[in-house]
């Protein structure tokens, strides 16, 4: 979903007025909605405007999470029911994230005993802080006066007064915020830890043709066939290069360890060395799709029980490297974070147009689809898309070894995949 529209930080007045939604005109930047939230430009600079908006009622639904990407998507849905719930239309935009407050810098303890200092720091690192979060989106035009009571106790209708917004629009999506934010509330002189700021996104891109719907590169492939069912297709890679990050945690929490491994991969991105906050050289954007992860063979479903929860596995998330970079990108300064080459591969993939949290079922029927024991060999979770996005794209993908064999549907034995006319190499 490409946010072209987002940073509203720093309201100004409070008053009254009328109603603040209509309809899309053609200039309008709802372009892909039919109702647009509307709005009166003060005054405007090249940085920056000021904007005034009527009264108005939401849908909203608040969580907490380290990052905003790791609780959206549950936020998300919560929304998402309640429209469909009373068979309400997503006609409207745009849909905001209220974004909260920076930590204040922490003031310096000179009679702190250093291994205080340590164990803070230490902490910190383990347990990530969390933070709270506000999704909302607009209800149509005509139950703006009475939009229907949600009956999950997190979803709230919110009416927002009469105000006067400062506004710094880009043409990029929700990911820019944290970037463009601060350069907003640089031009006003403020801080990112004096106020919250609200994310706003009012389209998706317009290459729908391409899986990578939200970015501007896409990892390319070749399909060469489709099963007699449809339920997966076998892909053909060339090799590509990847920014990846692995760890070790239980089954039971796996996620834990995905989060600091995310944390840094995007400090490598960013340029931060590990454990710093100044900036290096690199400053990637992420302008690629997909992010893929690896999960291990599910050994919880031999083991003990037990095993879920204390058998530590071995995961690897991976971001693709831009095309400028593929050749010679730069070399990571944290040593958890590896550049890596998958080589050329053939892949089993399914696709699904649901989050990637539901990895698991996904993966679980495309094993059986391949006549595999449930979680027999390692898996790819592949995610193109923002978590909040609500046309989701995700994938499965096993990668082909010469040993297996493609299950047909008509009851016939199973053939070998190089039969089909698929020269079968490893990938990994």
């Amino acid at each position: 979903m490409k946010m072209y529209l987002t940073g509203l930080v720093g309201f100004l007045l409070v008053l009254t007025a009328e109603a603040g939604l209509g309809e899309s005109e053609e200039n309008s930047l709802c372009n892909e909605s039919p109702q647009c939230l509307q709005f009166e430009t003060v005054c405007k600079d090249k940085n920056f405007e000021i904007r005034r908006y009527g009264p108005v009622k939401w849908v909203c639904t608040s969580f907490s999470a380290p990052a905003w990407m790791l609780g959206a998507a549950p936020a998300f849905w919560r929304l998402k029911n309640y429209l469909d719930d009373n068979e309400i239309p997503m006609i409207t935009a745009p849909g905001i994230l209220e974004m909260p407050a920076d930590d204040p810098p922490p003031k310096p303890q000179n009679n702190q005993p250093s291994w205080i200092s340590k164990l803070k720091a230490l902490s910190a690192k383990l347990i990530p802080k969390m933070h709270d979060y506000t999704l909302c989106f607009l209800p149509p035009m005509e139950l703006q006066s009475n939009p229907p009571q949600p009956t999950n106790p997190k979803v709230k209708i919110v009416e927002t007064a009469e105000r006067y917004v400062y506004v710094r629009g880009y043409k990029d999506w929700v990911k820019s915020d944290a970037k463009e934010a601060k350069i907003l509330l640089e031009n006003i002189n403020m801080t990112s830890y004096e106020t919250s700021h609200f994310a706003v996104g009012y389209n998706r891109s317009s290459n729908e043709s391409s899986l990578c719907t939200e970015t501007k590169e896409c990892l390319l492939f070749e399909r060469v066939c489709e099963n007699d069912t449809k339920d997966y297709e076998i892909r053909h890679y060339d090799p590509v290069k990847w920014a990846s990050v692995s760890f070790k945690w239980s089954s039971a929490f796996w996620f834990l360890g995905a989060m600091c491994a995310f944390r840094d991969l995007k400090h490598y991105l960013d340029g931060k060395k590990a454990n710093q906050c100044y900036r290096l050289k690199n400053n990637i954007p992420m302008e690629t799709a997909p992010i893929t992860m690896l999960f291990p063979e599910d050994l919880s479903q031999h083991d003990a029980f037990a095993s879920f929860f204390t058998k530590k596995l071995t995961y690897s998330i991976n971001f693709l490297l831009p095309s400028e970079l593929q050749s010679n990108p730069p070399q990571p300064k944290n040593d958890r974070v590896k550049i890596v080459e998958t080589g050329d591969m053939y892949v089993y993939v399914r696709s699904y147009k649901e989050s990637v949290f539901k990895d698991r079922t996904e993966a679980e029927q495309l094993f059986k689809s391949l006549n595999m024991v449930n979680n027999e060999k390692p898996h790819y979770a592949v995610g193109y898309n923002c978590l909040i996005n609500p046309e989701q794209h995700s994938e499965v993908w096993i990668v082909a070894e010469e040993s297996h064999n493609v299950k047909t549907n008509t009851g016939q034995e199973a053939i070998p995949l190089e039969d089909i006319g698929v020269p079968v190499r490893r990938g990994l």
